[in-house]
């Protein structure tokens, strides 16, 4: 436990998407599973993988017989700049040579006498 000085000075980077934060495709993502009887048990990472199997079947009904990695890739940048965003972050996008679609974090602080612990300080920043 940290005492109530160290408590008051810790500062978080937090790369997700602020807890109230609003996306109409989380909804729609989570009601297709209830309707398949899925439960949701770790909200962020089934999101992320639904977003990733997503992407991939885009990438590979739209190469029709193309099936080349580097063209596969190029498909998934265009593409994870449209709406497909699962609402675990607030922005995501891919270019040439990037590997991380969320490249940004808020800060948070510590707050104890919330219901998710922490509490978001900052705005969006992107290094």
């Amino acid at each position: 436990m940290l005492s109530p000085e160290a408590l008051a000075r810790t500062r978080l980077v937090w790369p997700y998407d602020k807890p109230d934060g609003y996306h109409p495709r989380k909804f729609r993502v989570r009601g297709w599973m209830h309707s398949r009887r899925l439960e949701v048990s770790h909200p962020r990472i089934q999101l992320q993988t639904y977003y990733a199997l997503t992407m991939a079947q885009f990438s590979l009904l739209h190469m029709i017989d193309d099936f080349y990695r580097d063209y596969m890739l190029e498909i998934i940048e265009h593409q994870a700049e449209n709406e497909l965003n699962p609402g675990t972050h607030p922005e995501l996008a891919l270019g040439p040579g990037q590997r991380f679609a969320s490249k940004g974090a808020f800060i948070a602080e510590l707050a104890p006498d919330t219901r998710l612990g922490y509490r978001v300080v900052s705005d969006w920043i992107v290094p």
